[in-house]
């Protein structure tokens, strides 16, 4: 072969190797404009553009090679999508699906970590208890590996007090008792309005947990602390405070108090009857939540007296 047909081959290589390299750049920057608005519609309520624009993001990324981290990407977000909608079985195929493309990654990320904590809360809404347990054990070592910010810790925290419910329909009560005990933990590194909003429901969680176990002395002194942070965060008459109350009233007539587990039925059934306008799971700071409070009820932490 002549060195000018040598040349020539040369030079059409490159210019192939060349063209694919461009083609490749600007599939990731339309694949990351894709993405980028799949969030902003995502978390703006936007479900149907959301979808739309997050399966454009997938032909994107498969374009330039199909890169795992950003179809993973890709596909956790249509997991979160999913799940916000109620579709809880093609949330569970897509974060499936990112779980496998974020194991062919050279890199941990945090989206991995989430991924698994995602699927593990999938698993146990189903009540598929052995497989929620193990994945809330792959994603909390995964993402404890990572800077703690208050994002993260707050990820970690809920997610710890998940495993250790788990653990406790399980009856696997030690183990259980360990991991509330690291998520409470983490709480006191979280700023105060942080720290006040996740106390009270770790706590509660903690106490059924521990209702369960037939634990009551402590599982009462759990339900206490639990009704102290969530009056004092939300109101005495908000939503939160009642389904506290269902799980300590429970608790109560397992332990043979009938009587006190009435008195707690009446204060719980007179939140239901006067919270009109309340939207569950809502932050209330800077609103007046006067027009939610019940004067027959007692004030803050009367149950703990």
């Amino acid at each position: 072969m002549s060195d000018r047909r040598r040349a020539v081959i040369l030079s059409a290589f490159l210019f192939l190797v060349l063209g694919s390299f461009v083609t490749a750049c600007a599939s990731l920057s339309r694949w990351q404009t894709f993405y980028s608005a799949g969030e902003k519609y995502r978390l703006a309520g936007e479900y149907k553009l959301a979808e739309k624009v997050f399966n454009d993001a997938l032909t994107e990324a498969t374009m330039f090679g199909g890169a795992g981290e950003q179809i993973g990407k890709t596909y956790f977000s249509l997991a979160e999508l999913y799940r916000s909608q109620g579709r809880t079985d093609e949330a569970e195929k897509a974060v499936r699906q990112a779980i496998d493309r974020f194991v062919t990654s050279e890199d941990v990320s945090a989206e991995h970590a989430h991924a698994l904590l995602l699927l593990a809360d999938l698993c146990y809404s189903k009540k598929q208890l052995r497989e929620a347990e193990g994945y809330y054990a792959k994603g909390i070592a995964m993402l404890s590996k990572f800077p703690s910010d208050k994002d993260f810790a707050m990820a970690l925290s809920v997610s710890l007090s998940q495993h250790g419910a788990v653990l406790g329909d399980l009856r696997m009560f030690k183990e259980a008792d360990g991991e509330f005990k690291r998520s409470l933990a983490v709480t006191k590194s979280l700023p105060i309005r942080e720290f006040k909003l996740l106390q009270g429901k770790i706590l509660s969680r903690y106490a059924a947990t521990e209702t369960g176990a037939g634990h009551f002395e402590e599982a009462e002194r759990l339900f206490k602390q639990a009704l102290y942070h969530e009056e004092i965060y939300w109101c005495p008459a908000d939503p939160n405070v009642a389904r506290v109350m269902a799980d300590y009233e429970n608790m109560l007539r397992k332990a043979g108090r009938t009587k006190e587990a009435d008195h707690l039925k009446l204060r719980r059934e007179k939140i239901s009857a006067s919270v009109k306008e309340n939207p569950l799971g809502l932050d209330p700071e800077g609103k007046d939540v006067s027009k939610y409070y019940c004067p027959g009820i007692d004030g803050p932490a009367a149950v703990a007296r």
